[in-house]
């Protein structure tokens, strides 16, 4: 079987994708991939098919296309995000990351950051565990959690990046205020604990 992630990025056809929700397909099947486009002013050929690229897309743009995308299953069963802002947000933090880009790609702003999305990221270590709880300045941004240690392992890198990319945002910010919070170990708890306790909804594929 194949596992595909939420807001893993799809390269190459006439314009890179990212993907709407996490899929796990079964093997010498077809399945339609629900996506949206993260490079907006390309519709041109670079080759004919797509490649999975090592970028997951930020947490913060993750997110806000997750709810979209829950919002879609939820009124009209379908998984569709807003496409219109995840432009719009892409634009915001490539203008914030000065990465120029000819065509709008969430791409480019990987590739400007990269050295320092690599220096950020070889802080964290592949632990035996199925999962991460990733916080930023103090505040609980998200949680990635897989069945096994060896398919968490497997995405560790590129999920790690995709945070880095936004605590750099973080780091840019701080600058200016002066504003650091430190992490809280009880907090996490309780988070988790919460999710444990919370009401699970499955809705028809």
């Amino acid at each position: 079987m194949v596992l595909l992630l939420d807001g893993e990025e799809l390269v190459g056809a006439k314009q890179n994708r990212i993907i709407n929700t996490t899929i796990l397909i079964a093997a010498n099947s077809t399945t339609t991939i629900p996506v949206s486009c993260v490079e907006q002013g390309r519709w041109s050929y670079r080759r004919n098919t797509f490649h999975s690229e090592e970028r997951v897309m930020s947490h913060k743009l993750r997110a806000m296309k997750a709810e979209h995308v829950n919002i879609s299953k939820k009124f009209h069963n379908s998984y569709c995000s807003d496409q219109g802002a995840i432009w719009d947000e892409i634009s915001l933090k490539a203008a914030r990351h000065k990465a120029v880009s000819p065509t709008g790609a969430m791409a480019d702003i990987y590739e400007k950051e990269r050295p320092s999305i690599q220096e950020y990221a070889k802080q964290f270590s592949r632990k035996k565990s199925g999962g991460r709880c990733v916080l930023i300045n103090g505040k609980i941004v998200g949680l990635d959690s897989f069945g096994k240690q060896a398919t968490f392992s497997k995405v560790f890198k590129k999920l790690i990046e995709s945070y880095a990319l936004d605590a750099i945002d973080w780091l840019e910010e701080e600058k200016k205020t002066k504003k650091q919070v430190e992490g809280d170990g009880d907090g996490v708890a309780a988070f988790l604990e919460s999710i444990g306790k919370a009401d699970a909804q499955s809705r028809p594929r």
